[in-house]
């Protein structure tokens, strides 16, 4: 099979410039026409601008496409092409790597990929290698090559450590003594020994110390060894100990007003207060007067609101949710939710016929002891996988006390009329019983979770927006799963 080339830079901007090229050219050519008409020195005047535009926007064009990289995968190492030539590099050239896939999803369903890495090597002529492309999900053209090259770094980065050698990253450099942080032109050491965790979260290797809840070093995942990072220094449930007891923090999340919501919301306040102003001012009638003074009273309302809800924060920690806004903080522990939903709602819009994805609408509400309830919705147009991991810690949480409950031979509920029970699902329907021992698992399409029997029967049917789903969900895969005894 013949090596393929894969853009590794994608040419984005020769479009663009072209595009520029081209609307530059005819808008030159009628406005040079026009002025022609009346003046021909003005005319004159305006061709040679538009061909310094044209020719400007066409060297632009060039070093764009000057700068397009490839490259091949050879089986035992790579190929970087350019328009100066090709360099050849075996995989034990390669001293690092960084690497990570970026998909987008429609209606729940991955229909594009990119892949962001860096390619760092002991070539003085090429020393780090900057890679973007894009690909067909499950059909990535370097899979192969990253997940060899990665394999290697790995190996031979923990072989160095382990012998007293140092590893380094972006920012950062990591040995027996500590780990060393660059910032603001001065580095930073942090014994090893006060660094007690390390996870991806949120597309990022963060590093916790033992003291604070903010991550010691926090550097983007497809950046140079962020995998090695995580790995040398290793996850564990270790929890700062704070007086909020809520423990690391692990994401944050804020959410504005869209500009063009902002434009359109402040033109209705204004467009209010003004009417209402001027109805006021300008009127002794008693209804011109009341209509200026609700208009006036709304406007004020709007802005108010808008003020009260311009801007919120979501911060995630391991074991609580905290939630800012301008006039107020509210705060939520995981030990004291006792139930929670986790509903997604994909919104499409139709136009002459033909219907498009627009994006998802997520709530997550939790049902909190003795306090209420907590919600916290938000549209994405991607998975957002860092909050997914805040609910399926929670799940995690509640399925261990089901779990005690199921053990003690207590009934539990899920939803939609199943129950837990110490020997099998309760399930309503001519099923009825059913012993874990004949449940071969699960399948999720567009909101829908079937049970399914060994025999291949559709046990339950369950919505995956019910409260306490995840729970239970998470509860029937421990249950259901083969026990060591059982294989023996």
């Amino acid at each position: 099979m013949v090596a393929q080339k894969i853009p590794i830079r994608e040419p984005k901007a020769e479009v663009l410039f072209a595009l520029l090229a081209v609307f530059s050219l005819v808008s030159g050519v009628i406005m040079s026409l026009a002025v022609h008409l009346d003046n021909s020195s003005r005319g004159r005047i305006g061709l040679v601008t538009t061909a310094i535009v044209v020719g400007g926007f066409a060297v632009g064009w060039r070093l764009a496409r000057r700068g397009r990289r490839w490259l091949t995968d050879t089986g035992s190492g790579f190929v970087y092409h350019s328009v100066n030539g090709a360099i050849k590099f075996d995989d034990h050239e390669v001293v690092g790597i960084g690497s990570h896939v970026l998909l987008e999803y429609a209606s729940g369903v991955p229909v594009s990929a990119a892949r962001v890495a860096v390619i760092a090597t002991n070539n003085p002529v090429l020393p780090q290698i900057e890679v973007r492309y894009s690909f067909e999900p499950e059909a990535d053209p370097l899979g192969f090559l990253f997940d060899r090259l990665g394999g290697q770094v790995r190996q031979e980065s923990l072989a160095t450590f382990a012998a007293g050698g140092e590893i380094r990253g972006s920012g950062w450099r990591l040995n027996a003594d500590g780990l060393y942080v660059r910032a603001a032109g001065s580095e930073r050491k942090i014994p090893f020994a006060h660094l007690v965790t390390a996870e991806v979260i949120d597309r990022h290797a963060c590093v916790w110390g033992r003291s604070a809840p903010e991550p010691l070093v926090r550097v983007p995942e497809e950046s140079l060894n962020a995998a090695i990072l995580v790995e040398i220094i290793g996850t564990s449930d270790f929890e700062p100990e704070l007086k909020s007891g809520f423990g690391r923090l692990l994401f944050e999340r804020e959410r504005r007003w869209s500009p063009s919501s902002l434009l359109l919301w402040w033109l209705g306040t204004l467009m209010l207060l003004g009417m209402g102003g001027t109805a006021l001012i300008n009127s002794r009638a008693t209804g011109t007067l009341a209509f200026g003074a609700i208009a006036s009273f709304l406007g004020v309302a709007l802005s108010l609101y808008w003020f009260a809800s311009r801007r919120t924060v979501l911060r995630a920690y391991a074991n609580g949710l905290r939630v800012a806004q301008p006039l107020a903080e509210r705060e939520v522990c995981f030990d004291e939710v006792i139930s929670f939903a986790y509903s997604v709602v994909r919104q499409h819009v139709t136009t002459n016929h033909v219907t498009s994805y627009v994006g998802t609408f997520v709530v997550f509400r939790l049902w909190l002891r003795d306090r209420g309830t907590f919600c916290y919705e938000f549209s994405t147009t991607t998975r957002d996988r860092a909050v997914e991991m805040i609910r399926d810690r929670l799940a995690r949480r509640l399925a261990a006390e089901w779990r005690r409950q199921v053990f003690d031979k207590k009934l539990r509920a899920w939803c939609s009329g199943v129950t837990f029970t110490y020997k099998g699902l309760s399930v309503p329907g001519r099923h009825g019983f059913v012993p874990y021992k004949q449940i071969a698992g699960w399948a999720v399409h567009d909101g829908i979770c079937c049970v399914r029997g060994t025999d291949g029967t559709e046990l339950a049917t369950l919505l995956c927006s019910e409260p306490d789903f995840y729970p239970g969900l998470n509860l029937l895969d421990q249950l259901i799963a083969p026990k060591k005894e059982d294989e023996s």
